[in-house]
């Protein structure tokens, strides 16, 4: 995963889209392995390092899109384990609490908006409520509202 990361890192500049859509395919698919299409079980969540993988990412850039993809891996990690979803979102904003950039915890914030859109099934009335579930302060709802409405209309 580091030698993926060096790779996007030098397609092009740290404001291109392009590394950051390397970053993120990196990180999701070392995680949830998506290229295999189901051949294969997902990374195992281990509760000591809960922010592995992005913990090894080097540049900025690799952190922040490890950390948007983080969600999507967690709640297919996780869900198995939990009673509920308000129960599995509650556990993804104990575990974004856990990272001390700020700009990071946005994109990871950004990233649970994401994983409710994006679910299975979607969850598109329950945004602002997982979101609130995720975040009790509230002060992080409106980037994961944000995320999860700017995929709205793109999710049939």
């Amino acid at each position: 995963l580091q030698a993926a990361y060096r790779e996007c890192d030098v397609i092009s500049g740290e404001d291109d889209v392009t590394p950051q859509s390397c970053h993120g395919g990196a990180s999701m698919e070392f995680n949830t392995h998506t290229v295999l299409d189901g051949q294969a079980s997902i990374a195992m969540f281990n509760e000591r390092e809960p922010l592995a993988p992005c913990t090894i990412a080097g540049s900025v850039q690799a952190k922040r899109s490890c950390a948007f993809w983080q969600p999507v891996w967690w709640r297919r990690a996780l869900l198995p384990y939990v009673s509920s979803y308000e129960t599995l979102y509650k556990k993804m904003g104990e575990l974004w609490d856990r990272y001390t950039d700020d700009s990071i915890r946005t994109e990871c914030f950004r990233g649970i908006g994401y994983t409710v859109i994006v679910g299975e099934p979607p969850r598109q009335e329950l945004l602002g409520r997982y979101c609130d579930y995720a975040n009790a302060a509230k002060d992080m709802k409106t980037e994961c509202v944000a995320s999860g409405e700017y995929l709205r209309p793109r999710i049939p």
